[in-house]
């Protein structure tokens, strides 16, 4: 089997089974496999990013990021279920929200001051602190907002909306970028990806977009056709952000992939990169145009 045909079958199977999941929740009206699954995940690429950090965090510092970043992701989930059922929830959800990143930070920063609190301040510490906050960016914070994008009415199938978007521009791009690319988009960064597959991903994610919004049960009849292509517009510019800082994290990481975990994929954080900057979005736009 060739890598892209492996990168076909494992791509379909994991699309399937978003797909699956999503329309469980939604079928039973209430979401309890996705934002647990998403939580999973979540805490895998909390897990990657430590690995890929390297000797660049301290051992305990590292092992705070996984174990706050984890427990502010499961605090999501059970204040994320709580604000399905009232308003007081939905208050608590939001502050849940606004205050799990800091929290998340909160716990790594602690230890890195015990670790100094008598041997003194490096000159390396900001360097430290740096890798923190962007190990939280770019896992706790798109994963939080997903599970709070379920938790919306129609929520869970708007929220499978703002995911198949993300990848639906990851497909184009590859198969595009494949087919027909020529001009490097930002050799720097990620030296496969060029302008030909940029375009093409951007077209498919917009068109696929519209029209899942437009076909959906309880996302048509709430989302107007040109939020629809607003939301894929801003989905595929979110994407492509999203998916070339990974890149220059990796780069910088001095490694190919963030883990071995998907069959030509790589890691978790390959498989998600597109929602770093994406998801945060479509939950905002979710929320203005949902409530």
């Amino acid at each position: 089997m060739t890598h892209r045909q492996a990168r076909f079958l494992f791509g379909s199977l994991l699309l399937a089974f978003l797909v699956a999941i999503g329309w469980l929740d939604h079928a039973r009206g209430t979401a309890i496999a996705t934002p647990w699954f998403a939580a999973l995940l979540g805490c895998v690429g909390l897990i990657e990013f430590r690995r890929m950090a390297g000797d660049r965090l301290p051992r305990h510092v590292g092992s705070a990021l996984v174990l706050g970043g984890g427990a502010v992701l499961l605090l999501t989930v059970l204040a994320s279920d709580r604000g399905s059922q009232s308003h007081r929830g939905s208050q608590t959800l939001f502050l849940m929200l606004a205050v799990g990143p800091v929290l998340a930070v909160l716990a790594p920063c602690l230890s890195l001051m015990r670790l100094r609190w008598r041997s003194g301040v490096q000159r390396g510490d900001l360097d430290v602190a740096g890798i923190v906050a962007i190990g939280v960016f770019v896992t706790v914070v798109p994963v939080a907002a997903l599970i709070a994008t379920v938790h919306l009415p129609s929520g869970v199938l708007f929220g499978v909306v703002v995911v198949l978007g993300c990848k639906l521009n990851d497909i184009g791009g590859y198969l595009i970028g494949s087919a027909m690319g020529k001009r490097k988009l930002c050799p720097g960064i990620s030296p496969n990806k060029t302008w030909e597959g940029s375009v093409g991903g951007f077209a498919l994610g917009v068109a696929g977009t519209f029209l899942m919004c437009l076909l959906l049960p309880g996302v048509s009849d709430r989302v107007e056709w040109w939020q629809s292509v607003l939301l894929g517009i801003a989905l595929a510019i979110t994407t492509q952000a999203g998916d070339l800082f990974e890149s220059l994290l990796k780069r910088a990481a001095g490694v190919k992939d963030s883990g071995a975990l998907i069959p030509a994929f790589g890691g978790v954080l390959d498989l998600v990169d597109s929602l770093i900057f994406a998801a945060p979005v479509g939950y905002a736009m979710g929320l203005a145009w949902l409530v």
